[in-house]
């Protein structure tokens, strides 16, 4: 019996394939086999958005690999489906699934498809998963179907707004909003905010110096703590210089000496976010970096599966730690522990450790060896199996002391003065026990354990007051009598939090409910990628173009990119998950289409008046002839398709495949099926302006929607006569060959009664300055009369030119075509163009002859004599212009040069 066992990764199926031996072929999907098209939305929607089907695609890098599996797919009688046991893994047993049905057509019937899962690739879970094989968990599928439609509808709808945000145009078509990413990209922005408006407030500490009776070396140091009854809080110098003189003339006496004994436990084993931020403090790492050696480890088969937020740990692994710990440090320092997950945890799942904890950190480099960044991959492991054994540890006990010192006036105060008291402090502890320390033995050699001492959160940041604990105190005993060395203030000022670093955005993404452990590294990963944060020094700060979006996408989008609402997404993703809830996925989606769909309308702006648009909407029926299509660049414009399809969105109606010439057709509903924006309707409205001529009560129907603004507004109006009186003389003469296209674009708006813009109708002049030999009585005085900006053509070495271009003539192998966005650059028609040009009108721009310079260089070994040429009229490369210029010439017509 031949079976096929299909896994992820090439590593993966080569460590299985040496575990299961010659009976079974091991292949590698590589990822996905399948996803949603790279260029379009890819995801059919019902006419009644309820129902939202996925077009799924084998993009062309993995028809080789799906080709591959199939053929071996018809040779095997079971297909064991072992992908990665979470969400991503059960969808990509899925896909190669239904793919390979797919392909093998008849014969899918004759194949059985197992499910398999293994938290470890070791030969006892690798063979006891092939002894428990199950069906594909739709649950998860769903979930991760919903979560990858969530994540398109958001991307593909919400993305082409940013192109109102502010940013270069050049620059907004790269844009892209997340669902979770931006609204990482929320948070990093709102610190960054935060601490630039943080203004810092001083404050003060003070710590004395005290000693016994025997003077200096029975010294020690307290912290002040209690000042009149309360916590310290002076904020000006005056204030501090009365505490600072309070106590250089205080009388000191032991009030409280408490001996204790503190237990120390260790931390549980990482879950996917806890390893991100260990390996990100303690080692550096970004968490992409950290999860792609994690995958490294989990294929050679060194720890569990990397993708967990749960801490349990098998019962078997726990035997291994206490055998591990009895053996190398005794039966004392081991203490097998379960920890308790978090809510919405995968319970099934196991924290992420050593597959064997007796593979110490020292003897994994051979193991390792042929893999990239081996050396760091075998600090994680480190990093791992320290966190593992320690947490199967016994804790730590400390014995403790703390000294209450009491201060009151001393001897010397003035009587007059008000009666001030205050508390000293001071603890030191020290280890009696080192417990699961003793497997950290640097740590334990280092590490002064605090135990009064507040921890520090990072990400707090606030007033941060000194510690008490010093590294001995003398024998005291209550009652005691205190001599000082003297009262040390220290001026501080409160900080801001910090700005967020990789290790804790990771941190509050995971306290939000935001993403879960497979997209925390993919997330930031994205917003470096994107450009939209930077990483200096280990801290993520915001770049210009990361607040720009953020500042357009949160005002426009504010329920969207909540953290609550997102947070709240994730629940409803693993509800869908839940066999026990079982949630609709296609009925969330819904729901949350119809959401985002309002969000769309609100962030588009004003809504316009329905009974308006509805109006202007009728009067379009008046319209007997339509303007002919137009085109420019690669887009068709289109009047009557704009028109109608505004109606058909305005009924609610499919619009028709209409041929060319069609009427118009608007049947209003009784209520809109779509809301209009304000810019939508001043749209509308313009194009009906452009009909005047049809249309004889035009001007007074426009005053009666209240809107006279659009009468007077220069971009609405007709032609003016200088330009249709240009447009009918180049008519008569004619343009050049190369303007022609350009031309009759421009012609056909005019004579449709559309206004040009100025950039137009600049190009408009420099069309007639080009066809100047063929307009009879060309002067300045005409080109003033028909709104042209006359100027002198170039003065150019004729010599020149005619030598470049009789060279160029003689050129037989030209490089091909390249195209750039919609314009293709064909070096043979330059020449040619260029040649005409000077053959008619014996003049080129600056630009021209710049580029048959450079044309002249390219081509230089396929024209005799060039050398020469190139020596007398020194021909050279022009200087490249900067990238912002060069796109600005790309984009300009043809017309222009």
């Amino acid at each position: 019996m031949n079976k096929l066992v299909i896994v992820e990764s090439p590593a993966k199926a080569h460590t299985i394939g040496r575990i299961l031996g010659p009976d079974y072929k091991v292949m590698a999907s590589v990822g996905h086999v399948r996803d949603l098209p790279e260029h379009k939305l890819g995801i059919d929607i019902s006419a009644d958005d309820r129902r939202f089907v996925p077009n799924y695609v084998v993009s062309d890098d993995k028809k080789r690999i799906v080709d591959d599996l199939a053929k071996a797919a018809r040779k095997a009688d079971e297909i064991y489906l072992a992908s990665d046991p979470d969400r991503e893994g059960e969808a990509i047993a899925w896909h190669v699934r239904d793919v390979l049905s797919e392909a093998l057509d008849k014969d899918a019937a004759k194949k059985t498809f197992r499910r398999i899962e293994y938290n470890e690739i070791t030969p006892a879970a690798v063979r006891n998963a092939l002894a428990h094989p199950h069906d594909i968990d739709m649950g998860r599928v769903n979930a991760q179907q919903a979560r990858r439609l969530l994540d398109r509808l958001v991307g593909w709808k919400v993305s082409p707004s940013l192109r109102r945000s502010g940013v270069p145009a050049a620059q907004a078509r790269s844009l892209s909003a997340g669902r979770v990413q931006s609204v990482a990209l929320r948070m990093v922005c709102e610190r960054e905010r935060e601490v630039r408006a943080f203004r810092p407030v001083p404050f003060w500490d003070w710590s004395v110096h005290l000693h016994k009776d025997g003077g200096q070396p029975d010294s020690f140091v307290a912290q002040l703590t209690k000042l009149d009854g309360a916590r310290p809080d002076v904020h000006d110098e005056a204030s501090a210089d009365a505490v600072t003189a309070f106590l250089s003339s205080a009388a000191f006496t032991v009030a409280r000496v408490v001996h204790g004994q503190k237990r120390r436990n260790p931390g549980p084993p990482f879950t996917t976010s806890t390893l991100q931020q260990r390996a990100s403090t303690v080692l550096g790492f970004a968490p992409d970096l950290t999860m792609r050696l994690a995958q490294e480890l989990y294929e050679h088969s060194l720890i569990t599966y990397m993708r967990t937020d749960s801490r349990a740990v098998s019962k078997d692994a726990q035997a291994m730690a206490d055998a591990y710990v009895r053996e190398h440090w005794g039966a004392e320092f081991a203490n097998a522990h379960t920890y308790g997950n978090k809510a919405g945890a995968q319970a099934a799942h196991e924290a992420i450790r050593p597959t064997d904890p007796r593979t110490e950190p020292g003897t994994v480099a051979g193991a390792l060896a042929g893999i990239r960044d081996a050396e760091r991959a075998a600090s994680l492991y480190g990093l791992i199996w320290r966190q593992f054994i320690t947490s199967q540890m016994a804790p730590a006990v400390y014995e403790t002391l703390s000294v209450e010192v009491a201060a009151a006036p001393g001897p010397g105060a003035d009587p007059a003065a008000p009666r001030r008291e205050a508390v000293l402090t001071a603890s030191t502890a020290r280890v009696v026990f080192p417990g699961f320390l003793q497997a950290e033995p640097e740590r334990l050699r280092t590490e002064q354990y605090r135990p009064d001492r507040e921890e520090a959160d990072e990400d707090r940041g606030g007033e941060e007051h000194e510690s008490d604990a010093v590294s001995s105190l003398p024998a005291l005993s209550e009652g005691e009598t205190l001599g000082s060395l003297g009262a040390e203030p220290h001026r501080k000022e409160t900080k801001p939090r910090p700005r967020f670093n990789e290790a804790s955005l990771v941190r509050e993404l995971e306290r939000n409910g935001i993403g879960r452990p497979s997209t925390f590294a993919s997330v930031i990963a994205t917003l470096k990628n994107r450009r939209y944060v930077e990483s200096r020094a280990r801290v993520l700060t915001p770049t210009e173009l990361g607040e720009k979006v953020e500042s357009y996408l949160v005002p426009h989008f504010p329920e969207l990119f909540d953290v609550g609402f997102t947070a709240h997404m994730e629940t409803l993703l693993d509800e869908v998950e839940d066999p026990e809830r079982k949630l609709d996925w296609q009925g969330m989606l819904a729901d949350f289409y119809a959401r985002l769909r309002d969000w769309l309308v609100q962030a588009r702006g004003p809504s316009a008046d329905p009974d308006a648009v509805r109006r202007v909407l009728e009067k379009f029926r008046e319209v007997r002839v339509w303007a002919a299509p137009r085109r420019s660049g690669a887009r068709t414009y289109s009047d009557l398709k704009f028109v109608q399809d505004m109606a058909d969105e305005f009924a609610g109606v499919s619009s028709p495949r209409r041929k060319s010439g069609d009427g118009y057709a608007f049947d209003p509903p009784s209520e809109p099926a779509r809301a209009f924006t304000d810019r939508q309707f001043r749209f509308l409205v313009g194009t009906l302006l452009h009909y005047r001529d049809q249309i004889p009560d035009l001007e007074d129907f426009v005053r009666s929607l209240g809107r006279e603004d659009l009468l007077v507004d220069e971009a609405l109006q007709p032609p003016d006569a200088a330009t249709i009186r240009l447009v009918e003389t180049l008519s008569a003469c004619g343009v050049e060959p190369r303007d022609q296209r350009f031309f009759d674009s421009l012609a056909e708006q005019v004579r449709g009664g559309k206004r040009l813009s100025d950039r137009q109708r600049h190009y408009l002049g420099e069309i007639f300055l080009n066809a100047a030999s063929r307009v009879p009585d060309f002067s300045p005085a005409l080109c003033e009369s028909l709104g042209v900006e006359y100027h002198e053509p170039v003065r150019i070495d004729a010599d020149r030119v005619s030598a470049l271009l009789s060279g160029l003539s003689h050129v037989t192998k030209w490089n091909p075509p390249v195209r750039h966005g919609r314009r293709t650059f064909d070096d043979r028609e330059f020449v040619a163009s260029v040649a005409a040009q000077f053959g008619s009108r014996g003049s080129l721009t600056e630009r021209q002859l710049a580029a048959l310079d450079r044309l002249f260089l390219r081509y230089r070994d396929q024209i005799d004599g060039s050398e020469a040429i190139i020596a007398k009229f020194q021909v050279k490369a022009p200087p490249r212009r900067s990238r912002r210029t060069a796109s600005a010439v790309e984009n300009e017509p043809p017309s222009a040069t």
